[in-house]
């Protein structure tokens, strides 16, 4: 079957296979910005990052929460099942999360100042709900994995919204995440996120083809668009501030509706090209296939050759053309009739596979005529494999169907020839196999033979 090198599974998804090389990296340096942002708050020295009206550092439990995610996340491969250990550690992190912001947020109990950890702060709601989802989403990756996706995608709008807030100078949705927080908490998501590489809704985003492409330049533009629009908004022209600000509201929308939007129809654009990649692969099967013997056609015996005769002017790798054809052919279509001499080529044709080996191609030229191709063989291999095969097809009888008693032996004639560095095309060593068949032929069929002296001159 000839199939297009660009069009594999392995180039499609060459984004894919990178996140999970990055994923590592990525929870590496949410556990550093996580320790340095707890340091600035226990240091009370503004080092890392300036403080704003969003604050600058990170509260103790927000760094406990990423370095344990993150630690548990780098550990992570592939789709690997999450020990049970590990399932209970995030469990009470994420409930610590919850009641802390249940608790400080909605309930406003107030807690000794031991317990509530008041001299470094607060945290912000956005940091507790992206956190407690992150949590959920690593928790989620085996049970439920649309559900953990959907809580990664939840988690990263949320920090999305806060750089909103922080860009604009506006509050959304509670927005008090601190700035070293904010930084921390991106490379986290996106180690989360790749977790979910493979799932269909972060793989549309890879693709390494048309469709991801298209995917990731909506995405981009339809963020940085309304992202350029709201900035000017608020920065330049400079629209007043309101208990609510409905400008960066419809910005943020925007940008999560247009990210939906894309990742939808990339999705669809996705399954149309699957079933255009497994049409193309049908009629490229059929274009190279014999529909009768399922070896390959002259078109993909060619398409071999031509691979062949590259890797031998290339490299110099040994190649070696064998050309078959079944004695008296005609007479056994003639006796018994042109569907037993189909039988005859589809039993020959299931003889000979299990002669080769794995890198060698066989084909149907034409008629009752087979081509062999053997790479990295030498004359005396070559000619063992020959009579191998000759031996193989000499073992096979058919049944006629006229006499039904009767049963008539099959033969073959086999020529052997090689590449040259001489020859100006693999069309020269077909010459030779011709030749060296038709010596054969002359010589009483039902053997094999070839046209060179030596194995020397066959290199």
């Amino acid at each position: 079957m000839i199939s297009d090198p660009h069009d594999t599974v392995k180039s499609r998804c060459r984004y894919v296979l990178m996140a999970f090389v990055l994923r590592k990296p990525l929870a590496t340096t949410a556990i550093l910005l996580g320790i340095l942002g707890v340091l600035q708050n226990t240091a009370g020295v503004d080092f890392l990052f300036r403080p704003s009206s969003y604050g600058a550092s990170t509260h103790p439990l927000t760094g406990l929460a990423i370095l344990l995610l993150a630690t548990f996340v780098r550990g992570q491969k592939g789709f690997r099942p999450i020990p049970v250990m590990r399932n209970i550690i995030l469990g009470c992190v994420l409930s610590l999360i919850c009641a802390k912001v249940l608790i400080q947020n909605i309930v406003s109990v107030p807690l000794p100042s031991s317990i509530s950890l008041s001299s470094w702060g607060q945290m912000g709601t956005d940091t507790g709900i992206s956190l407690a989802l992150l949590h959920a989403a690593v928790l989620l990756q085996r049970k439920n994995a649309n559900l953990g996706l959907l809580c990664a995608f939840s988690a990263a709008s949320f920090i999305g919204s806060s750089f909103l807030a922080f860009s604009y100078g506006h509050v959304l949705f509670e927005g008090q995440m601190a700035v070293a927080t904010l930084v921390a908490l991106v490379p986290l998501t996106l180690s989360v996120l790749t977790l979910y590489a493979r799932r269909p809704m972060m793989r549309v985003i890879m693709l390494a083809g048309p469709v991801g492409e298209r995917t990731r330049n909506a995405i981009a533009v339809g963020s940085i668009v309304p992202w350029f629009g709201g900035l000017l908004l608020y920065r330049w022209i400079g629209v007043p501030e309101r208990v609510i600000p409905a400008e960066a509201l419809i910005v943020g929308a925007t940008i999560l509706s247009i990210t939906l939007v894309a990742v939808a129809s990339g999705l669809f654009h996705e399954r149309a090209d699957r079933a255009r990649r497994e049409l193309s692969r049908e009629l490229m099967e059929m274009a190279s296939t014999d529909h009768l013997t399922k070896l390959l056609n002259r078109n993909g015996i060619t398409f071999e050759l031509e691979k062949k005769w590259a890797a031998f002017h290339r490299f110099g790798t040994s190649q070696c053309v064998m050309m078959m054809d079944l004695d008296h052919f005609k007479k056994i279509n003639y006796e018994f009739g042109h569907d037993q001499g189909d039988r005859v080529l589809t039993g020959v044709s299931k003889r000979l596979r299990p002669c080769l080996r794995s890198g060698d191609s066989l084909g149907r030229w034409g008629g009752e005529e087979f081509i062999v191709l053997l790479q990295d063989v030498d004359k005396i291999r070559a000619i063992a494999l020959a009579e191998r095969m000759r031996k193989a097809v000499a073992s096979m009888t058919f049944e006629g169907i006229r006499t039904k008693k009767s049963k008539k032996n099959v033969t073959a004639s086999i020529g052997v020839a090689f590449f040259k560095n001489g020859d100006c095309g693999y069309e020269e060593s077909i010459k030779r196999a011709d030749l060296a068949l038709y010596e054969a032929k002359t010589k009483g069929r039902n053997r094999v033979d070839t046209v060179f002296p030596n194995a020397k001159s066959a290199a």
